[in-house]
């Protein structure tokens, strides 16, 4: 391997490792567009270079529940293809795999999903039935509402900091969703920056394109965009 090889991987992995360190710092906010754009050229190179994907963090079945929920958060539609589609797994993946903060949330973040559904289910989130599936998620939205009007007063999933004030996974009452819902929030805002990011989503917001920009701003109307798209935000 050249020595301009080595150091583009390097430069590569000191971007990524900025981007996800970014991210996860108190009181930041969503992943600006340059960022995750940043992001999805890193994994589009990859697979042009080596014909796919490699995972770098996730397991298998880590892999398996995240591409589940964003099918779930984002599904196709008569536009286009779901988030999955859109490469969130793939770009959440590569976050993850330089930081190890996003690493205990998708971690922890999963297995207390699964340990929910064994317990009100018998079997994990991939394994169970997509009207179990939706019912978990439709749970967890239901008590993230709750928490938040909780704890409004300390700006707790506030649209200002909504990737702040994550509580990392501990020792929890089984019937605690605190820490279900704290990953669910987190795979979904990722999820969400992911694809309307990716030329599948502006494909979605009907971006044309070729327009000189000083900067970005997120499109009118996209928040509507994603409540007519996800059945989960």
């Amino acid at each position: 391997m050249s020595k301009l090889v080595v150091i583009e991987d390097l430069s590569r992995r000191d971007a990524i490792r900025r981007i996800a360190l970014a991210l996860t710092a108190a009181g930041a906010g969503a992943l600006d567009y340059a960022s995750a754009q940043e992001v999805h050229r890193h994994v589009a190179e990859e697979s042009t270079a080596s014909g796919e994907y490699k995972r770098k963090f996730l397991n298998e079945h880590e892999w398996a529940t995240v591409k589940r929920l964003a099918e779930l958060i984002l599904p196709a539609d008569e536009k286009g293809g779901s988030a999955a589609d859109a490469g969130a797994v793939e770009f959440i993946d590569l976050l993850c795999s330089e930081s190890e903060r996003l690493q205990r949330i998708y971690t922890g973040g999963i297995a207390w999903q699964d340990s929910l559904m064994r317990t009100r289910f018998g079997a994990e989130f991939v394994a169970a039935s997509e009207e179990q599936q939706v019912e978990m998620l439709d749970t967890l939205v239901a008590a993230e509402e709750a928490l938040r009007q909780d704890r409004d007063a300390q700006g707790d999933f506030s649209a200002e900091a909504h990737y702040a004030r994550f509580r990392d996974y501990g020792i929890a009452q089984r019937s605690d969703l605190t820490a279900a819902v704290g990953f669910f929030d987190w795979a979904r805002k990722m999820i969400v920056d992911a694809y309307y990011t990716s030329q599948v989503g502006i494909q979605d917001l009907g971006y044309v394109g070729n327009d000189a920009l000083s900067e970005y701003k997120v499109p009118d109307g996209l928040f509507e965009q994603v409540m007519r798209k996800s059945p989960f935000v």
